[in-house]
């Protein structure tokens, strides 16, 4: 349930042993590992489990990918760009009073062309005489 340490017996094993007793099903008598079926336990059979259940590489307690050499210089070139970017952001091109208003006239030349071009595509108007004038047909010089 817990973790218990286990004192070594001074055979040139470590001064004290970590254990983690999953689902109580071993205690720690006089300083030994002991299943609750009876019997003494091996550490090496506590540490090595059932292993995996399922697939491997996916879920809760999938198998840790190895770190490589690539990964790891990766890491490092992404961190180091991090930092350049940083730097550079740090460091303003222009001060506020320099940026404030600086690119109105530009805006407005872009905003006028953009109006321009639209008013090219919208079609002429059309007024409601255009539409009906071919309803006049009957229509005398007299009336």
């Amino acid at each position: 349930m817990g973790d218990h340490a286990v004192e070594s017996d001074g055979n040139g094993e470590a001064a004290l042993l970590k254990i983690f007793v999953f689902q109580g099903n071993y205690n720690i008598a006089r300083g030994k590992l002991h299943s609750r079926r009876g019997g003494r336990m091996l550490l090496t059979l506590l540490r090595l489990g059932k292993g995996i259940s399922g697939k491997q590489w996916i879920g809760k307690h999938r198998r840790p990918r190895a770190v490589t050499w690539q990964m790891k210089r990766n890491v490092i070139q992404r961190l180091e760009r991090e930092a350049e970017n940083e730097y550079w952001l740090s460091r303003p091109y222009m001060t506020p009073e320099q940026e404030m208003g600086h690119a109105a006239e530009r805006r407005l030349q872009n905003w006028e062309s953009i109006k321009a071009a639209k008013a090219a595509k919208f079609p002429e108007h059309k007024y409601i005489t255009d539409h009906l004038n071919h309803l006049k047909i009957t229509k005398t010089w007299s009336s």
